[in-house]
């Protein structure tokens, strides 16, 4: 019996060295590792994310995919409706909406959220990211848990990193759209100085730009400016003041006496020109003598500020203040970038009213 008992433990013992043996085995065959690596599958809930650079320099960490954007800057939300990300859009600023064109682009624009700065109402937006033009308002947003990105552009070379970041955070198709519009900027760019390269200074024509009334301009610095010299022309309120706003006398216009001005378009644009026709304190100026009083084209945003048109604004200038060197057929090349970017297909009667400076409905 007790030599039975022992077999019986003998046995026992051995079985459980050789399983034990086994298991070792298994757990160190390299062979068997790799095979337990290609079969476990990634986490289906892992979030990817990206980092993008904003215009102030500010590099800032986003979901890798963005469905849900406010922008609280007008021209870039007008941006975004321009390239057909409208469906992004969960709140925009209440100015968007007053700009006609946008709703033509994209009729869904009234259904979008008005987006006021409060952190607080924009958290009830839950947005992924918050576009902006001030890092002012990133710090207050911040504060609750949000992510914001300045975009803010004042020149064509910060225009085009602001075209560039827009795209790297709406990633995809639209990257491609922002990258092709950038090299559209370089090569309107290129156009225009190649043509006037060999201008002499007293060719280039003094160009006064109005914003909002006669006396109502911007300064030196700005984009203004830029397509206005870049056009071959000579802005008049260079050395007048700096930035965006500066407010002029009429003095001030009859001793820069300019051969031309420029109105920014849309709404009142039709009344500022009145104004400078009836004034009798501008009607020795060359500008108003010549009949030399031109409109500016606005669309989705003013072409001469802010949105995508500015691309279109330097064509523009060059061909209004050099029509005989620099030949451009303005109704194809604006109704052919309308197509491209926004796949609206203009109407000749909406062509020639946005060409005007008019407001398109």
């Amino acid at each position: 019996m007790r030599k039975r008992k022992m077999n019986i433990m003998l046995c026992f013992l051995a079985m459980t060295i050789v399983v034990a043996g086994c298991a070792k085995s298994t757990a160190t065959n390299p062979a068997d590792t790799e095979v337990k690596v290609a079969e476990s599958k990634p986490d289906a809930n892992a979030t990817t994310t990206k980092k993008v650079v904003s215009t102030s320099g500010k590099e800032v960490e986003l979901p890798g995919k963005i469905t849900r954007v406010v922008n609280t800057w007008p021209s870039s939300a007008t941006m975004m409706i321009f390239l057909g990300a409208g469906d992004k859009l969960v709140g925009v600023h209440k100015y968007v909406k007053t700009l006609p064109f946008n709703k033509l682009i994209y009729p869904k624009l009234e259904q979008i959220p008005t987006a006021e700065e409060n952190p607080e109402e924009l958290l009830k937006l839950d947005p992924e990211v918050i576009l902006t033009a001030s890092d002012d308002n990133i710090k207050s947003y911040t504060q609750v848990g949000l992510k914001g990105v300045n975009l803010m552009f004042n020149n064509y070379k910060t225009m085009k990193e602001s075209v560039s970041a827009l795209g790297d955070i709406l990633g995809g198709d639209y990257k491609s759209k922002t990258d092709r519009l950038v090299a559209y900027i370089d090569g309107n760019l290129k156009k225009v100085q190649d043509t006037f390269k060999n201008l002499r200074e007293e060719e280039k024509p003094v160009v006064y730009y109005a914003v909002d009334n006669m006396y109502s301009t911007t300064g030196a610095g700005t984009i203004m400016e830029e397509w206005v010299t870049n056009g071959g022309g000579k802005f008049a309120t260079s050395d007048l003041g700096k930035g965006m706003r500066v407010t002029v006398t009429p003095e001030d216009i009859l001793k820069k006496n300019p051969d031309i001005i420029v109105v920014s378009g849309g709404e009142g644009s039709k009344k500022v020109v009145q104004s400078f026709k009836t004034t009798p304190e501008w009607s020795e100026i060359k500008a108003v003598k010549n009949n030399k009083i031109f409109v500016i084209p606005s669309g989705c945003f003013a072409w001469d500020r802010f949105g995508a048109e500015s691309a279109l604004q330097i064509l523009w200038a060059a061909a209004t203040f050099h029509p005989d060197l620099f030949v451009m057929d303005m109704k194809e090349e604006t109704r052919k970038f309308y197509k491209e970017y926004s796949n609206f297909d203009m109407t000749d009667q909406q062509l020639e009213q946005l060409l005007k400076g008019e407001v398109v409905k």
